[in-house]
Parts: structure tokens; C-alpha cells; sequence
């Protein structure tokens, strides 16, 4: 297998992994022979890479460093968190339950036959802000793995560095995804909107 960025993917090639939506439902399984509409659909909901068989590569596997069933945990986590912040129910923000998904994430990472294998997640760009914060936890949490950070500090920076956007929930998304530099009023509203 190969992982192939959308751009180069031919009618009739074969998906060698199943591409799954942000919310966790697989869209295309593994062994699927792919049309131009479906490489044309998926390049529409943003996909732009992803792994296809191939005969040359055919004794290549390719490890994922964390489980799909972790990462919709983590997903579910901080969805929920950034819900309860943007309904204004901070109250019901749940830790334990972002703190159970970092250690999960932390036990697949130190478990991992390959730690670095696979490392980012080949997603759509729906929910972008989720699959980045999943992401730069993970690699965050493997740098500190290397290092030899014991698991109390592992945890602290996992939950850290996963809720480290939550923040951006408040801002307008005009102001979020502006090209160039913000006004002083947009700055304002930036600065206000993250401390909500």
C-alpha cells in the first residue's frame, strides 16, 4: 500500500484503508475500487490524500500509531467540551472524560509497534479544529514519550495541548479564517470572544 495524495489517484485504483467521516462513519471501505465521481466527491469534502493498494508496495504495512476506536473517543471528548463552552454551560464540562481519552491516547502510543507510524489522522477538513488538536496532542505526547516524561506529566500535557483551541469556539468565524492581519476591532473581538 501506498498513501497517495487525491490529486494523483486514477479511476479504478483500490482503497487499501477506509476513509471515515469527522463524526466516525466509514465512507468508503477498504477495497473499493475508486470512480472519478467518488475521487472528485471525496476531494469535494476535502480529502487529499489517501492510502490505495499497490502490488510494488504490497509487503509495506503501515502501522497506526492510535486506534480509530481512540481517536472518536478524543473526538467525542473535545466536541463535547467545546459544546458545553459554547452553549455558556462551562458547569457541565466533564474532565475526567478529556482525561480518559489523553490516557488512551497515551496507552496506544506506548503500546504502538510503531510509535510514529501514521501519526496524522487522513480526514476530511470538516471539524478541521478537532483533527488538528488530535493531532498536535499526539505528536506533542510523543516527543514528551522520547523524552521520558512519566505518565502524570504525559497526562497534564495531553489534556493541555487537546483543549488548547477550545477557545476559538467564541470567535466569529469571519475573524477566525480572515486572511491577513485582524483590524483593532477584530482584535478586540478576538481577544473578548476567547476570554467568554
Amino acid at each position: 500500500m501506498r498513501l497517495v495524495n487525491i490529486a494523483y489517484v486514477d479511476d479504478g485504483e483500490v482503497l487499501a484503508r477506509p476513509l471515515v467521516s469527522p463524526n466516525g462513519r466509514v465512507l468508503l471501505q477498504a477495497g473499493v475500487k475508486l470512480t472519478r465521481s467518488y475521487i472528485d466527491k471525496l476531494s469535494s469534502l476535502g480529502f487529499d490524500t489517501m492510502f490505495i493498494i499497490d502490488d510494488d508496495f504490497q509487503d509495506v504495512e503501515i502501522y497506526s500509531a492510535v486506534s480509530t476506536r481512540t481517536r472518536e473517543i478524543a473526538y467525542d471528548s473535545i466536541k463535547n467540551l467545546s459544546k458545553n463552552i459554547n452553549e455558556s454551560q462551562p458547569h457541565v464540562v466533564n474532565l475526567h472524560e478529556i482525561q480518559k481519552a489523553v490516557q488512551d491516547i497515551i496507552s496506544d502510543l506506548l503500546y504502538s509497534k510503531d510509535m510514529l507510524g501514521n501519526v496524522i489522522d487522513i480526514q476530511g477538513y470538516d471539524d478541521y479544529t478537532f483533527h488538528h488538536s488530535l493531532n498536535t496532542t499526539i505528536i506533542a505526547l510523543i516527543m514528551a514519550i522520547s523524552m521520558g516524561w512519566p505518565n502524570t506529566k504525559l497526562l497534564e500535557l495531553g489534556m493541555g495541548v487537546l483543549m488548547h483551541d477550545v477557545g476559538k469556539i467564541k470567535v466569529p468565524p469571519e475573524i477566525l479564517n480572515k486572511r491577513g492581519p485582524l483590524t483593532p476591532e477584530e482584535f478586540e473581538e478576538h481577544s473578548c470572544s476567547s476570554q467568554k
